[in-house]
């Protein structure tokens, strides 16, 4: 069993760089309730020169470094953040510092590589549809793990706008089924005995399993007859049936 992490000290730097390091304890990245859009991006050159002097961009740097590390738990929120770099506002940079708040506050958490669980490719995945309310994209998310940890994540903004939860879903689902084909890659790469229906020689009876909480998505990868649904969506996205049949993954 290996425990990974950002180191608790680059943490500290981060807070103390920010003058941070005696903030409020939060749990959460963002508040539920928050809705940032370029709406709160100054518009006039007052507003521009007062952000000026905030190092916002520097934060976001370093908040990705951490996400991109071992800290899935922010990458929503720092994929957010990162949309507004060009033109923040005092909004956009109240919510970054709670996202510093947040990562003092759990300075201690770390990944755990390895520990109790079998050594399986699982992965997640969801969609947030319609998050943006700049243009009403949705966004994907998804994480894999092997064995007790994270070993791989992303949110990302998706290409097109889903006209339904059940497209967005979907449309995640193929975001993710294209990670999970990577990985299989590389664990055949690493010596690891990977078939249609095999993920590592540990556990020959199972497939890739990928979970996606939306029925009707999984109806749709299933079924390739509800052509009603899923004739306007683009062809690309059908990708995932493709390694559905062929026994490569499973939802």
């Amino acid at each position: 069993m290996y425990h990974c992490f950002v180191p608790k000290s680059y943490i500290e730097t981060i807070a103390d760089r920010f003058h941070l390091t005696d903030s409020h304890r939060v749990h959460t990245p963002l508040a539920c309730d928050t809705k940032l859009c370029k709406e709160m991006c100054p518009s006039n050159e007052t507003g521009k020169s007062k952000m000026k002097g905030i190092p916002y961009l520097a934060a976001i740097g370093s908040l990705m470094y951490a996400s991109m590390g071992t800290r899935p738990d922010v990458t929503f929120a720092v994929q957010h953040l990162s949309r507004f770099s060009s033109n923040p506002g005092m909004a956009h940079w109240t919510a970054a510092q709670r996202v510093i708040h947040y990562l003092n506050t759990t300075k201690n958490v770390k990944l755990t590589l390895g520990g109790q669980r079998p050594i399986v490719l699982n992965g997640w995945t969801d969609a947030d549809w319609a998050a943006s309310t700049d243009n009403r994209k949705s966004i994907s998310g998804y994480a894999f793990s092997l064995g007790s940890g994270a070993i791989s994540w992303s949110a990302k903004k998706q290409p097109t706008v889903a006209n339904s939860s059940c497209e967005a879903e979907y449309i995640a689902c193929n975001h993710a089924t294209k990670e999970a084909m990577w990985l299989q890659a590389l664990l055949r790469a690493l010596g690891q005995s990977v078939s249609k229906t095999t993920v590592l020689k540990f556990t020959p009876e199972t497939k890739t399993c990928v979970y996606c909480d939306n029925q009707g998505t999984i109806s749709l990868i299933k079924d390739s007859s509800f052509h009603a649904r899923s004739k306007h969506i683009d062809v690309k996205h059908h990708y995932i049936r493709e390694h559905v049949t062929a026994g490569d993954i499973h939802f």
